[in-house]
This record gives structure tokens, sequence and C-alpha cells, in this order.
């Protein structure tokens, strides 16, 4: 059994963290609800400190996103070389088509290198890699050996040469502006060390549930991430395409494949530990707006479901990792990041305190709660509605059902079980006739 280096046994502290964090939950239920403080009273309604939080936080990312509206301009002539760092595993051929083609027809000038790297020996990569080449020497094929994820992208990180290094999924296409105006920051700013682009969903008209979860999405980078933004402290640059400075890759990339978390080795979590590191060294985050991309989500709810636990985890671990750094950085990234460790225990106190009073004193008080969940959706619809001009928007209320009754509870078990790495999605089920491949080579320069 692993021990530490003080000899504590990680089962231990296993047991002991769970312990802590479901003591403190108990806590936000018995000061917050048990006994019932109020800044408002109305009959059966009453604002508590949750209503309160959420009002004032949800204000304040509103200001601090408006405020945010800079569009960044180089007013030099200088293009930085770009490498775009790929990471693949078992993608669907038509969409990694995409995605290669996205990549070849940047207007951007000074793409030096496009690396895909591919995590297994999945023969067909290979092939839509070459297509999409057309033997060009720029364009290199790593091929590993189901290493996970950061594996794939140390390895691009090792041999990437660009000044500023682009990573993207392999289920990411980007707009033909997009690398153009994710590298404007760094040429504004020199404190600015990484930038997020503005994604949305590929497969946003699937089925309902991608259709809120791609407005979810809007709502995260053009609401929650652009507040952050305005402060230059993003808590995380989004995996399917984000930028950094080779230099500070350099800097921070050993430390990034080598973390663990209560003794196990952190797979999951990848793109917000990579920021977070950057942010630990005082260094600014921020979120292109023009930068556009689309993305896939999962398209059932299972997975859906799975996707969010494995996201959870990685919010936590990082976020009590990374406690002792938040001095580095504005002290809105930890108000905003403390609202949203906390916010889905005050939903979950809430929920189980209206049960209790609509079981003990009037029925009524369900239908309160369900007004709430409502009212709390609906003023996040009405401000996409407002800013895409899309009415359609307001079908975003339906997500603060799933918040509640499905996302809460995943987010506290992940926050018990922060210390678990397994992805818990199975890849992709694709299916191939017809095609003939030649044996993959471990690297190759094409």
């Amino acid at each position: 059994m692993i021990k530490t280096k003080r000899g504590f046994n990680l089962r231990f502290l296993k047991i002991l963290w769970v312990v802590f964090l479901s003591a403190g939950i108990i806590a936000i239920i018995i000061l917050g609800y048990i006994f019932r403080f109020k800044l408002l009273h109305i009959s059966l309604y009453s604002l508590s400190f949750y209503g309160f939080f959420t009002l004032v936080h949800f204000f304040l990312q509103i200001v601090f996103a408006n405020c945010n509206k800079n569009k960044w301009k180089n007013s030099s002539n200088y293009l930085p070389s770009i490498s775009i760092v790929i990471a693949c595993y078992k993608e669907d051929p038509e969409l990694l088509r995409k995605c290669l083609k996205s990549i070849n027809n940047q207007d951007y000038k000074n793409v030096t290198q496009i690396i895909l790297s591919n995590d297994g020996m999945e023969q067909y990569i290979k092939q839509i890699f070459n297509e999409a080449s057309k033997g060009r020497k720029e364009w290199i094929y790593l091929c590993n050996i189901h290493r996970g994820k950061r594996a794939v992208m140390y390895d691009a990180f090792n041999i990437a040469t660009g000044e500023i290094i682009v990573c993207m999924d392999s289920d990411t296409v980007i707009y033909n502006d997009a690398v153009g105006h994710l590298v404007k920051p760094f040429l504004t700013n020199s404190s600015v060390a990484c930038t997020t682009g503005n994604i949305r969903l590929i497969n946003s008209k699937k089925n309902f549930l991608t259709k809120i979860t791609d407005m979810r999405y809007w709502l995260a980078f053009n609401l929650e991430r652009s507040a952050q933004s305005f402060f230059g402290a993003v808590s995380c640059v989004s995996g399917p395409f984000g930028a950094y400075r080779k230099e500070v890759i350099e800097k921070i990339k050993d430390k990034w494949i080598n973390q663990k978390f209560l003794g196990n080795n952190c797979t999951i979590g990848d793109d917000r530990n990579l920021t977070n590191l950057v942010l630990s060294i005082g260094l600014k985050s921020v979120f292109v707006s023009e930068a556009l991309a689309e993305t896939e989500s999962p398209e059932t709810l299972l997975k859906w479901l799975k996707q969010q636990l494995r996201w959870s985890r990685s919010f936590y671990r990082e976020f009590f990792i990374n406690l002792r750094w938040f001095h580095k950085n504005s002290p809105w990234l930890a108000f905003d990041l403390t609202y949203q460790a906390v916010f889905p225990f005050f939903l979950l106190s809430n929920m189980l305190t209206m049960l209790y009073l609509a079981a003990t004193r009037n029925i009524l008080y369900i239908a309160l709660s369900i007004f709430s969940m409502v009212f709390f959706g609906l003023i996040r619809a009405l401000y996409g509605a407002f800013f895409t001009r899309n009415p359609y928007f307001l079908i975003f209320v339906a997500y603060s059902f799933l918040n509640a009754f499905l996302l809460a509870p995943i987010k506290l078990y992940a926050l018990l079980t922060p210390w678990k790495s397994n992805w818990g999605t199975q890849p992709r089920n694709i299916f191939y006739t017809g095609i003939q491949f030649k044996e993959a080579e471990e690297t190759s320069n094409i």
C-alpha cells in the first residue's frame, strides 16, 4: 500500500478527506437552513445567504463580462511562429477530417508546425493525417501506445518549435481566422501567458440535451470566462482550443506531467491544471471572444453525466490545491471559484430544507422551491437571449432542473472522491470497411 513521505496511510487520508468535507457540508445546512439565517423575509419566501450569494455573484459577472468587451488589436506587423498540437484518441474519421481541414484553412501565415499526437495504434488516423498533410514537412505525426492525453501532449510539447503553442482536441473545428485572433493578446500584453477561444458545440442540433449544453457553453465562455478575463485570470484554458507561450510551457510542463494528488497520478483535468500552473507563477490568462471554435459534446445523458463527473473531480482537486496561490491573482478569481465550489451544496441544502418544510408545515414550500430554480435559471436564460438575440435561449431554464437533480449530487460525489482519475467514458464505437492501411510508424515526419 502506498504511503506518503511522513508515513501516513493514504487510505486513512482519503477517509479523513471524506469526513472533513461531509462535516463542512453539514455545517452549511445547519448554519444556513436549520438556524435559518435570513436577510429578507416575506411570507413563505425568505432571501437566504444562498439566494443573496447567487444574485450578487451573477450581477458582478455581468458587470465584469461586459467591461471585458475588449477587441484585441495587434499594433505591429510581427507574426510569432505557431505550433499547433492536436491530441487524438479513436476519433470519428469525418470529425477528424473536419478538424484537420479547418487547420489547413487558417488565414494566419506563420503556422510552422502541425503536430497530431495520437494515443494509440489506430491506423485509420495515420491515413487521414496523410491525406490532410499532403506530404508537407511541417506536419508531424506522433504515435503513442495508450499513455494518456497528458503524455500525448507532453511529447508534442517537447518537439514544438513555435513561439506560441496552440492546443486542440481532435474533435474541434476552428474558424478560418481563429488562430490569428487567439494569438493577438500575446502581442498586446507581455504578461499574458495563455489564451482560450470561444467554444460552442458542433453537434448542438442533435437533441435537446446538446441544445441546452451548447447554451451552457455560451454562458461559460461569454459570461463566466469573460468576467474572469477582465482580471486576466481565466481559471481554465479550455482543452478544445487554447494557446500558451512556449517559454511558459517549458517552465511548467514537467510539473504538469508528473502531477499527483493523494498519491495518485493525475490524468484528468489536464487543461485546468496547465492553466493553474500558469496562474500560480503570477502570469495572466485571457478569453478571446473572436477566436471561434466548435467541439463535440456527449449526446446521451449517461455519457454527459460521466463527463460532468470527470470535470467536477478535476475542478475540486485543483481548487483545493491552488488555495495557496490565490493571493497572486485577482480577488475576483478567489470569489468566483469559491462560489462555484459551494453553490451545489447551497442548492442541495435549499432543496432538502424545502422538502422538510413542505412535509412538516406547508406543501407550498415545494412550489416555492420550483419557483426558485426557475427564477435563477430564467435570469441566465434572459441574459443569453438578450446578447445572442435568440429568444430560443429561454429553454435554458430547463438546465436549472438538470443542475439541481443531477449535477449537484454528482458534484457532491466528485468532491468526496477527487483522487479518482478514470475518464469514465468509453471511446467511440467506430466501424470501418474496405480500407487498407500501412504499418504505422512510431514517429514520422511527413
